[in-house]
C-alpha cells in the first residue's frame, strides 16, 4: 500500500513462502474503498493455507488517507475477510 501511485494489491502465490520474481504470483489490485490511500497499519502478511483457507494470521489491516477516511479489513481464523469503510 502507498501513497504517488503505488498500487493497494494483494499476491496469489504458491509454495510455502513468498517469491516476488516468481512467474506463477498473480497479483490482484484492490478496489478504491479508500481513495489516495497513504498508510495501511496493522496486518503486514496473511497466508490462506491451500486446502482449508485457514489464515496464517488475525486481526486487522486499517486503510486511512489525509482526509479521514478509513477502511478496516479483518481476517478471521476460518479465512474470513470483513471489510467495513
Amino acid at each position: 500500500f502507498g501513497p504517488s501511485g503505488n498500487v493497494a494489491r494483494f499476491v496469489v502465490f504458491q509454495g510455502t513462502s513468498y517469491d516476488p520474481s516468481d512467474t506463477t504470483n498473480t497479483s490482484f489490485e484492490l478496489e478504491n474503498k479508500v481513495s489516495n490511500i497513504l498508510r495501511a497499519t496493522g496486518l503486514t502478511d496473511v497466508y490462506f493455507l491451500e486446502l482449508s483457507g485457514n489464515a496464517s494470521s488475525l486481526g486487522t489491516i486499517t486503510l486511512s488517507n489525509n482526509l479521514g477516511e478509513s477502511s478496516v479489513i479483518s481476517i478471521g481464523a476460518e479465512g474470513q475477510i470483513f471489510w467495513t469503510n
